[in-house]
C-alpha cells in the first residue's frame, strides 16, 4: 500500500498554468463560494457522532475562534489587494487647481492682480508587456489560497474540537466505571473489616484492598486532571476562556461509531483545502515570476493634459497629448536580482506543493489503518470484557463464600478494569481516527454500505462495555 501511496503522489499532476490570470481570477471566487455548502457537510458530519453538544461547539468555534478571525482578515486583504492592483490597470485621471492674488504696493506697482487656472491629465499605461496582469494573476491566486486556508483551519479546528471532545468523553467514561469499582472495594472493605473483628482476615487482606483503593483514587485524580487540560483545550479553540467554561458530554458508548469506508478515493485528496492553497500559492508566484520578467521589456505610456487659466487679461488655455515609452537601461542589476528571488520563490512554493501532497497521501494512510485496527481491536476486547466480567462476578461469590482469597478477588478486579478499559480505549480510538479520516481526507469521507459492518462494532454503542 506504500507504494500506491508514492506512486500516486508523484502521478499527481502540478499545473502549468499556461493561462494563469484567467485561470487564478476565476478560482479565486470560486473557492469562496465553495465554503458554505462545505461548512453544511462538516456540520451534518459532527452532529452524526450522536451528541448535539459536539456540532454546537464547533459552530462556537466557528463564530469564535481566533485563528478563523485572522484567516477571514487575510482573505479581505487578498480581496482588496486584487482590487488595488485591477485599479492601476485602469486610466488615472488628476485635476488640478490653483488660485492666487497679487495685490501692489502703493507708490511702486500699481493695483493688483487675480489669476486661477486648473489642469486636467489623463494617463494610460498600455502594459503592453503584460507585468501588470501578470500581477494582477497573482493577487486573484492568492485570494484563491486564502480562501482554501480558511478552509483548512476550519476542517483543523473542527477536527481538534472533535478530538478534544472524544477524549473527554473517554475520560469521563473511565471516571464512571472506576467509581463504580471503587465503590465495590469500599463494599469488600466493609466485609473484610467485620470478618477481621471475628478474627477470620489477615492483615494481608487489609493492605491489599488498601493498595487497590488507593490505585483507583490515584486514577481518578490524573482523571480529573487530564479532564481539565481537554476543557481548557476546548475553551481556546471556541474562542472563550478556560476558567468559565464547561461542557457536558455523553458516555462513550453513547457516541455513534461511523461506518467510514477503510478504502477511500486517492483522488480527493488533491481536492484537500491545504493542498489547493500550496497549489494556488505555487500559481501567485509563478506569476509574480512572470511579471518581473516582464518589467524589463519598455512600456508605453499614453497621456493627455489640458491646462486652463483666467488672467486679467483674458481667458487662456492648452490642451497636449502623446505617448511616451519607458524602458529601464540601467538599474545596477536591481530588477534582475528581483527576478531571480521570484525564481526562488516559485521552486520553493512548487516543493511545498509536493511536501503538502505526500503529507496528505501520509495522513490518509495512518488514519485509515488506524480505523481498520481499532475496528478489529474492538471485536476481539469486547468478546474478552463479557469473561472478564463473569470472573469477576464469580471470584467475588466464591470469596463471599471464602473459597478464594482476598488476592484472587483483586486480581480478577484488576484484569477486569485492563480489559474495560482496553476496549474503552479501542472504541476510542475509532472514533478519533473517524475524526483523523475526516481531516485527512479534506472533508466527509466515503461511508461503507451498512451491511457490510457489524452493528455490534460500528452503528450501535457496545452496552455491554459498562
Amino acid at each position: 500500500m506504500g507504494a500506491l501511496f508514492a506512486l500516486f503522489a508523484f502521478a499527481l499532476p502540478i499545473p502549468t498554468f499556461a493561462n494563469s490570470r484567467a485561470q487564478s481570477i476565476s478560482i479565486g471566487s470560486d473557492a469562496a463560494a465553495d465554503l458554505p455548502q462545505s461548512a453544511d457537510n462538516e456540520r451534518a458530519f459532527w452532529a452524526s457522532f450522536g451528541d448535539p453538544e459536539l456540532p454546537h461547539l464547533i459552530d462556537l468555534a466557528m463564530a469564535q475562534n481566533p485563528s478563523l478571525q485572522i484567516m477571514r482578515s487575510r482573505l479581505i486583504e487578498a480581496k482588496s489587494n486584487l482590487k488595488s492592483i485591477r485599479a492601476a490597470l485602469q486610466p488615472s485621471v488628476d485635476l488640478a487647481t490653483s488660485a492666487n492674488l497679487t495685490q501692489g504696493i502703493a507708490g511702486l506697482v500699481p493695483g493688483g492682480a487675480r489669476t486661477a487656472s486648473g489642469s486636467l491629465q489623463i494617463s494610460y499605461e498600455l502594459d503592453v508587456s503584460g507585468s501588470n496582469h501578470a500581477r494582477a494573476g497573482a493577487a486573484a491566486a492568492r485570494i484563491s489560497s486564502s480562501a482554501s486556508d480558511l478552509q483548512s483551519v476550519r476542517l483543523t479546528t473542527g477536527s481538534e474540537i472533535a478530538r478534544n471532545f472524544i477524549l473527554l468523553s473517554s475520560l469521563r467514561s473511565e471516571g464512571t466505571f472506576l467509581q463504580r469499582e471503587l465503590q465495590s472495594a469500599l463494599k469488600i472493605e466493609t466485609i473484610v473489616a467485620a470478618r477481621r473483628a471475628e478474627g477470620e482476615s489477615l492483615a494481608l487482606d487489609d493492605g491489599l484492598l488498601a493498595q487497590q483503593k488507593a490505585a483507583i483514587e490515584a486514577d481518578l485524580i490524573s482523571l480529573a486532571q487530564e479532564e481539565a487540560q481537554l476543557l481548557s483545550a476546548l475553551a481556546v479553540l471556541t474562542g472563550q476562556e478556560p476558567r468559565s467554561f464547561n461542557c457536558e458530554t455523553q458516555q462513550l458508548q453513547s457516541l455513534r461509531a461511523l461506518a467510514i469506508d477503510v478504502e477511500q478515493p486517492l483522488e480527493l485528496v488533491s481536492q484537500r483545502p491545504d493542498v489547493k492553497a500550496a497549489e494556488y500559492r505555487l500559481s501567485a508566484e509563478r506569476l509574480d515570476a512572470a511579471s518581473l520578467r516582464r518589467s524589463l521589456l519598455p512600456n508605453v505610456v499614453v497621456s493627455a493634459n489640458g491646462v486652463g487659466a483666467t488672467l486679467t487679461s483674458g481667458l487662456g488655455g492648452l490642451f497636449t497629448a502623446g505617448a511616451s515609452v519607458i524602458a529601464s537601461i540601467f538599474d545596477g542589476g536591481a530588477r534582475k536580482a528581483r527576478i531571480g528571488a521570484g525564481n526562488a520563490r516559485a521552486d520553493a512554493a512548487l516543493a511545498n506543493h509536493r511536501s503538502v501532497l505526500l503529507v496528505s497521501l501520509q495522513e490518509v494512510a495512518v488514519s485509515l489503518a488506524m480505523l481498520d485496527g481499532s475496528r478489529r481491536r474492538l471485536r476481539i476486547w469486547e468478546n474478552a470484557v463479557n469473561d472478564s466480567n463473569m470472573a469477576t462476578a464469580s471470584a467475588e461469590q466464591m470469596y463471599l463464600e471464602g473459597a478464594v482469597t482476598i488476592t484472587s478477588l483483586i486480581e480478577a478486579r484488576r484484569l477486569e478494569l485492563v480489559t474495560l478499559r482496553a476496549a474503552t480505549s479501542a472504541r476510542r480510538d475509532i472514533l478519533l481516527a473517524s475524526v483523523d479520516v475526516f481531516r485527512a481526507m479534506g472533508g466527509v469521507p466515503r461511508m461503507s454500505p451498512s451491511d457490510q459492518l457489524s452493528p455490534s462494532d460500528f452503528n450501535q454503542p457496545a452496552t455491554n462495555l459498562y
